[in-house]
């Protein structure tokens, strides 16, 4: 196949993916895992969220899941931040004392 084509974004013959294929796909193996109440959009908030809990960069997410400022990530996602914001204070405090 030519160009940058992981499978991701294309299908077997090479054409782009359909959503609503992609939608029904995950649909039916979200069922037949017994998840109940998880849709596509979960997943993508959960892994948001869980790159913020573990240290990354919001602007590396919000390139990540194609917001179109920082700001929007950065107030959808504000909830990941208490355990973050301790953190820093920790910082901040470790670094005063000298």
């Amino acid at each position: 196949m030519a160009g940058n084509r992981s499978g991701l974004h294309h299908g077997e013959i090479g054409t782009p993916l359909e959503p609503r294929n992609v939608l029904r796909r995950f649909e039916l193996l979200a069922e037949r895992a017994g998840l109940k109440g998880v849709h596509l959009h979960t997943l993508r908030h959960s892994a948001a969220s869980f790159l913020l809990a573990a240290g990354t960069h919001t602007k590396v997410v919000q390139e990540h899941l194609g917001h179109s400022s920082y700001a929007i990530t950065a107030d959808i996602y504000s909830h990941v931040g208490p355990s973050l914001r301790r953190e820093a204070a920790d910082r901040l405090d470790q670094a005063l004392r000298w």
